[in-house]
């Protein structure tokens, strides 16, 4: 009986731990900045409870990654595995907090606005107002450079991104790494404010004309800022969307739809004659060269189709059909009727035998046929809205 009772009780002393420990109490294995993780000791499943404080095991608080200096502040947070798109948001966020009262210092004479003052008017006349704006346009510079130089980071183009707006030269430095776009970006928009400044400077002073020569000495220094930048193939690449001879070519071949190959063939001829301008004398023979090479380079059908995308009036016509979404033949087809009708009006204006009176009733008989053309071509909304800006006589009844 002895031996019994002793060993029912090791028997309820060990079935009483076994049970207690499948019901173990929940314990912290891991803890995040905001949610610590609770898991049982055999339950196979975790279990998450996010609470409202920034409570750790281990003593850990939010304090122990922050550092005056911000390297490793960032450092420590790449550390704890905080995402990379988190830490540039914190960042940033601080950067424009310390730079906050600099911002708010250079606005001049600070003052509660009153619905019947005109500042709008007040400030735009107002010379420390200016000095303020390039005051605020400095900072934000060297905000810019922090970033750059902390993370790595275009910073226009993550607010612009951001934001969810199109980044204009960010889309066309995209062949750069984001820390040299930011640092090509910012010499951009510095020498943009400062051609802004000259220009402001020129209508300030009733100069009527534009000093090209500071201009081009302006745009010369922005060259030789880019330079150490940009590796040969970069610059390349560079002028392709940013160079003048570029944009020339960009604005020649409008509702032609060029190939690639196409741009790169013009853009080489375009580059060689404008290169040419600065020389005195063969600006005609230089001219007749360059439209020479470009049709022997794109052959006659794609030089004519070429020569129609540069005619204003194909231009206009271009700009309804895209705006109304119709395909591009109807531009063509349109355009096509413009040297008959002109032949047309020649042969009236240049008759002897028609009067005035008969003239004019001939031209508005051309007119309107050509409406007609028109209107059935583009549709009813189209063509009112192609009649309301057009000024062609042959589509009008204008002589």
């Amino acid at each position: 009986m002895l031996l019994n009772a002793t060993w029912l009780a090791v028997a309820s002393w060990y079935l009483t731990r076994h049970f207690a420990s499948d019901r173990g109490e929940a314990r912290v294995e891991f803890v995040t900045n905001y949610v610590p993780v609770f898991k049982s000791a055999r339950g196979p499943a975790p279990v998450t409870v996010v609470t409202n404080i920034l409570a750790a095991t281990n003593d850990f608080r939010w304090v122990q990654l922050e550092s005056e200096d911000y390297r490793e502040y960032i450092t420590r947070l790449r550390a704890i595995g905080c995402p990379e798109q988190t830490i540039r948001d914190i960042v940033i966020a601080d950067v424009d907090k310390m730079l906050a009262p600099k911002m708010q210092a250079a606005s001049p004479h600070p003052r509660e606005i009153k619905f019947w003052q005109p500042v709008e008017q007040e400030m735009w006349d107002d010379p420390a107002q200016k000095d303020a704006l390039r005051q605020q346009r400095a900072l934000d510079f060297e905000k810019r450079e922090v970033i750059r130089e902390l993370l790595g980071v275009d910073l226009v183009g993550e607010r612009l991104r951001i934001q969810g707006q199109d980044d204009y030269h960010g889309q066309r430095l995209g062949f750069l790494p984001e820390e040299k776009r930011a640092r090509v970006r910012t010499v951009l928009d510095q020498f943009a404010d400062k051609e802004r400044e000259l220009l402001e400077q020129q209508v300030e002073n009733g100069d009527g004309l534009l000093d090209t020569a500071e201009l081009a000495r302006m745009r010369q220094q922005k060259d030789a800022a880019l330079a150490p930048l940009l590796t040969p193939q970069e610059r390349e690449q560079y002028d392709l969307w940013f160079s003048d001879s570029a944009a020339r070519v960009r604005d020649s071949v409008f509702g032609m739809e060029a190939t690639e190959a196409e741009f790169l063939k013009l853009y080489a001829l375009q580059k060689n004659f404008d290169a040419q301008q600065g020389v005195p004398t063969g600006a005609e023979a230089a001219w007749n060269q360059f439209h020479q090479q470009a049709r022997e380079t794109l052959g006659e059908q794609r030089y004519g189709e070429w020569l129609r995308a540069q005619d204003p009036d194909y231009r206009e016509i271009v700009r309804v059909t895209s705006r109304f979404k119709l395909p591009a033949a109807v531009a063509a087809e349109l355009y096509s009727y413009k040297q008959p009708i002109e032949e047309q009006r020649a042969q009236v204006d240049a008759d002897p035998n028609l009067t005035p009176q008969q003239k004019d009733a001939a031209f508005r008989a051309i007119a309107e046929e050509t409406q007609r053309v028109y209107k059935q071509a583009l549709g009813d909304k189209a063509f009112r809205y192609f009649s309301k800006r057009t000024a062609n006589p042959w589509v009008k009844a204008g002589k």
